[in-house]
């Protein structure tokens, strides 16, 4: 970025995202190949998987039961090339591995994002009304009343779709799609403690924790690295 160029006989690609391998013009793949390509199993599109799905049918309508409403935010349609094991642009979603704590001593209340949109939850809103609180389930134990939130099941902290651009893109780019992924998981923690529609259960269980004070103390106790999946 400075404009200096660097010679040796070994470097080390210390990313996350592996960019020096990738400007140093080592081949990869974005997204996913058919399955027939290398014939295997489970490359390429995947319907009817048995993780990160939904348990029963919501309706994917703005005005449920009106198709001509338009998709709620988050449905993205399939496109009619689309079959089980066909290659695609897709990967894997990101999110950011948050460390939340149950010690009332050591919280930091879930806040209300800088563009907070509580209509980028209604999908789930639905999930939890049918019956179905698993957002937060995936809460691993850590030392100290802490733990590891990761996602889980059908809506969770993985903002799905969002990141396809991100291998691709440049460094100012890449920093809107990281905002994006924290407006959006700040913004479900927020959700899921505050909105009223909720059963109370719901917001009762997610106000046992809090973000932890002594960790991530520069960037408001939020983890500053977005979670990179392969």
């Amino acid at each position: 970025e400075c404009g200096r160029t660097y010679r040796a006989k070994i470097f080390l690609d210390c990313t996350y995202e592996g960019d020096l391998m990738a400007m140093s013009g080592v081949t990869y793949q974005v997204g996913r190949e058919a399955a027939e390509q290398y014939k295997e199993i489970y490359n390429g599109v995947q319907f009817g998987t048995e993780h990160h799905k939904f348990e029963c049918w919501v309706d994917p309508y703005k005005e449920q039961g009106n198709r001509d409403s338009g998709l709620l935010f988050g449905i993205q349609k399939c496109k009619e090339y689309e079959t089980n094991g066909s290659a695609d642009y897709r990967i894997q979603a990101y999110n950011f591995r948050v460390c939340l704590t149950t010690e009332l001593a050591n919280q930091v209340a879930f806040f209300k994002p800088p563009s907070y949109d509580a209509s980028h939850y209604e999908l789930l809103l639905r999930y939890i009304e049918q019956g179905y609180w698993d957002s937060l389930k995936l809460n691993t134990p850590l030392p100290n009343n802490k733990t590891d939130l990761n996602n889980f099941g059908g809506f969770s902290t993985d903002f799905i779709g969002i990141n396809h651009q991100f291998p691709h893109a440049s460094f100012e780019e890449r920093q809107q799609i990281y905002e994006q992924h924290v407006n959006y998981v700040m913004g479900l923690l927020y959700f899921l403690s505050h909105d009223n529609r909720l059963p109370a259960y719901v917001r009762e269980d997610t106000l046992k924790f809090g973000l932890a004070k002594d960790e991530f103390q520069e960037t408001y106790h939020f983890p500053p690295q977005l979670y990179i999946r392969e």
